[in-house]
């Protein structure tokens, strides 16, 4: 529930917004999500073309499964929000970023890349629609977009570490590296 604002009080600073469980959870589920999602994606391909010899066109496929992964969870988050809870939809969501990481250790097989990416993509689905909802609990009127804008920079400067991350791990150290990495 978000708390309002008396007409008389000016927004909070970031600062002690940001000191909030709530929030600290809300940035970290956001920042795990879009991380070990760009880490694995941006691996994926370098992966299966480079270290396993499959053709792009197979390495295409993966990544159009990846995408539905991503997407496709989208109609039904929401409602697994208000049926569930947002803690227990991050709570899946870490679930599945780790089945991602165990199914890419497990092998080298297109179904492994293809089952690990779509885990990835539903998970980074679920840990960021999740923290989202809960980002909007810990604000009042009024300190929405400065809160929103704070998550968005700490978030997205995170995910552009991880994307570089995820091709140097793979070029350097390999697939299962980059799996160890997420888990």
């Amino acid at each position: 529930r978000r708390e309002p604002a008396a007409a008389h009080e000016p927004p909070r600073r970031v600062s002690v917004i940001a000191r909030q469980p709530g929030f600290v959870v809300a940035v970290l589920c956001a920042t795990m999500g879009w991380g070990v999602m760009v880490l694995m994606m941006s691996a994926t391909p370098i992966a299966m073309t480079a270290w396993c010899g499959y053709s792009t066109r197979d390495a295409m496929f993966v990544v159009q499964w990846h995408m539905l992964g991503m997407y496709a969870p989208s109609f039904v988050t929401g409602w697994l929000i208000g049926r569930c809870g947002v803690l227990n939809v991050l709570l899946m969501g870490l679930a599945l970023s780790a089945s991602a990481a165990t199914i890419g250790l497990t092998g080298n097989s297109i179904a492994n890349f293809t089952v690990a990416n779509v885990c990835v993509g539903a998970g980074w689905n679920l840990l960021f629609v999740g923290g989202t909802s809960l980002l909007t609990h810990v604000y009042r009127r009024g300190e929405g977009s400065t809160v929103q804008g704070f998550n968005d920079m700490l978030v997205f400067q995170s995910v552009a570490l991880f994307s570089f991350g995820g091709g140097w791990i793979q070029i350097n150290m390999g697939w299962y590296t980059v799996c160890g990495v997420i888990l």
